[in-house]
């Protein structure tokens, strides 16, 4: 399905979205779209369309209706996103932008608030790799846009808060077990409740799958059951009055197939190991009247390895073993004031030790260590922001962030938002601000011996944007909710992973300056009687300081998500078109449509359900292209692939 059969896709579904349904259609739904509540773009609760920014969310309704097993197929459907695969990672490009080698670094993942970027890579997890189960996710806020003004390193290009259910939303036990193609099978249990004003709730799941038959590629080869993927998850809550204490434990064990580095295809040796692990304490308390305190101490930490067999380029089977461990403390603590009239105040300070940031790497056949790294730094920063109420029609939203970093010093940003309520159903942002990202422990330190990458000698200094934004949100007489945006990036200093033609190494760099503009336009509307249709198309133009095309990057996105109720079932429908993109090599990959199914039934009485999602329905051919660590110019994606999943309480 390329775009002209896209877009008759579109118009079936909107002539479908027309057709009479027994509620009535003549009154706003109760969760109106404009009036959902955001945090993640201010860090405290505002409607939507009060907040500095083009608010994506994503509901555990439209979860459920559409089957997302991770974060990065639910974000995948929000308006200018791109999410690509090169079969160990998953990663996001806000509004399409999206370059090799950038593992999530640009954009800042929150779970309840706290930190899940790592601190040796500044990763993001976003695929298979996240460490909670969809299952427990409230709600997804999706913030495009520098964040730094409030959240510091890595809001560069967009913030994503993932909000965990409580007990309250889960009482008593829930079960799913799961099964597809490709060997694909889990299980998850999960229990929690309310009592008096202690508010818990614990999950575990496992899963394993085998993966694809085979992976073959004209440059690097054939490579037979070596894609097959375990994880485990494990999540646990307690809510006690004005105190929270979470606990979160994940472990993926990942088998490779694609042969990164030059390393042999087809050796079942080559795998990469995640855990992620975090131990939580927030409070929140009105300290009186008008002024609310927050408190968060986080500590996260970070375990990788990955087993790297063999060399392509001169035959060798010595295995190369890469390990990582990161520990860090991180503080937090925010007051919200609401007592001077028409202002809402946030002050806020943020501290982050890093405990350890090691990154050790060996020749495991001759124990012949080629890297131990372990630099120690901080973090420390200060920001404030004014959410100030000018007038009825205008809301002046106010922002900025001092950072230090002890690798690289300060970074000072600030944020610039006008909100015009023009009518009551007409809503106009101009906004502006500035991010950074500093590089990380990875980037800076890295280097595997002279085989096939070395540190640059001249060191790194942090990436920084400056935006321009305008964004358009009206609600129609008929209830659809159309949105607009358009934006300016201009980004300079990026730090650039390249090929040195001297040695044929790859290393880090601040080589370019990049200049982004886009255009987005969306349609969206929910029925009271539970159908719901959004419609989204994204026009972007990325191009670096020689005029070309931004690697990964399409110019042209289109999306279009349907969930119709079928008198107690329930189909969830989603279209991703893809234009073309420019590949690490600078060819060109052609444009790809992608559509998913879900159907949904009750079952035992709708004490549970059954639900069966049909990912790639038409089973189209289509790739990502990777980073320079890889040697192919394009890397499969999957076929047509088929799960069933058994829900039920107890």
């Amino acid at each position: 399905m390329h775009l002209k059969s896209y877009i008759l896709w579109a118009i079936g579904m909107a002539i479908l979205a027309a057709a009479p349904a027994r509620a009535d259609l003549t009154a706003l739904p109760l969760e109106a779209l404009l009036s959902s509540e955001v945090i993640a773009a201010s860090r405290f609760p505002q409607q939507a369309r009060e907040a500095p920014s083009a608010v994506s969310i994503l509901t555990a309704r439209a979860i459920r209706e559409h089957g997302w097993r991770t974060l990065g197929e639910a974000l995948m459907s929000v308006r200018g996103t791109l999410v690509a695969n090169d079969r160990a990672y998953s990663y996001l490009g806000p509004r399409g932008l999206l370059r090799p080698s950038d593992y999530n670094t640009h954009v800042l993942i929150l779970l309840d608030g706290v930190r899940l970027n790592d601190n040796i890579y500044h990763q993001g997890p976003l695929g298979t790799e996240f460490p909670l189960d969809l299952g427990l996710v409230e709600r997804i806020e999706y913030v495009p846009g520098p964040g730094a003004s409030i959240y510091g390193n890595n809001a560069f290009l967009g913030v994503v808060n993932v909000i965990t259910r409580n007990g309250a939303a889960r009482p008593g036990g829930e079960a799913s077990i799961e099964a597809g193609n490709y060997g694909w099978r889990r299980a998850r249990a999960s229990l929690g409740g309310i009592e008096n004003s202690r508010d818990w709730l614990v999950s575990l799941s496992h899963s394993r799958r085998e993966g694809v038959n085979s992976y073959s590629d004209a440059v690097v080869g054939n490579a037979s059951h070596l894609d097959s993927e375990e994880n485990t998850r494990f999540y646990a809550r307690l809510g006690l009055g004005e105190l929270k204490v979470s606990a979160l434990l994940a472990r993926r064990d990942k088998a490779d197939p694609t042969a990164p580095y030059d390393t042999l295809i087809g050796d079942p040796r080559s795998r990469i190991r995640d855990q992620h692990g975090h131990l939580d304490l927030a409070w929140q308390s009105e300290l009186k009247a008008g002024l609310i305190g927050d408190f968060l101490a986080d500590y996260g930490d970070y375990r990788f390895r990955g087993d790297y067999p063999g060399d392509r380029i001169a035959p060798n089977t010595d295995l190369k073993r890469d390990t990582a461990l990161g520990r860090w403390l991180n503080l937090q603590a925010r007051l919200t004031d609401h007592r001077l009239a028409d202002h809402k105040l946030v002050w806020g300070a943020e501290w982050q030790l890093d405990l350890e940031k090691r990154q050790h790497g060996e020749n495991v056949d001759t124990a012949t260590p080629y890297l131990d790294s372990n630099p120690r730094g901080h973090l420390a920063g200060l920001y404030v922001q004014d959410e100030w109420r000018l007038s009825e029609g205008w809301l002046l939203n106010l922002g900025a962030r001092y950072d230090h970093h002890s690798s690289f010093g300060g970074a000072f940003n600030p944020r610039l938002g006008l909100i015009q309520r023009v009518t009551p159903r007409t809503t106009l942002k101009y906004l502006a601000g500035t991010a950074y990202r500093a590089p990380n422990t990875y980037e800076l330190n890295y280097q595997d011996g002279g085989a096939s990458q070395k540190v640059n000698p001249a060191g790194l200094k942090p990436e920084r944007i400056r935006t321009l934004e305008f964004v358009a949100e009206h609600e129609t007489r008929s209830d659809w909710l159309l949105t607009g945006t358009l934006y300016q990036y201009h980004i300079r200093d990026l730090i650039t992973q390249v090929t040195d033609p001297a040695d044929s190494l790859l290393m880090y760099t601040n080589q370019d300056t990049l200049e982004s503009t886009g255009l987005g336009l969306q349609a969206e509307r929910r029925w009271e009687d539970g159908r719901h249709f959004r419609f989204s198309v994204s026009r972007q133009r990325s191009r670096d300081n020689r005029g070309n095309r931004v690697s990964l990057s399409p110019d042209l996105l289109a999306k279009a998500t349907a969930s119709l109720p079928l008198g107690g079932w329930n189909l969830g429908l989603e279209c991703h078109f893809v234009g073309s993109r420019r590949d690490s090599a600078g060819g060109d990959i052609g444009a790809y449509s992608v559509t998913h199914l879900n159907l949904i039934a009750p079952l035992l009485a709708n004490r549970g359900e059954i639900s069966l999602r049909i990912r790639n329905l038409f089973d189209r051919r289509y790739g990502d292209p990777p980073g320079d660590e890889h040697a192919q110019t394009w890397i499969a994606q999957e076929g047509r692939g088929i799960e069933t999943r058994f829900r039920w309480p107890f």
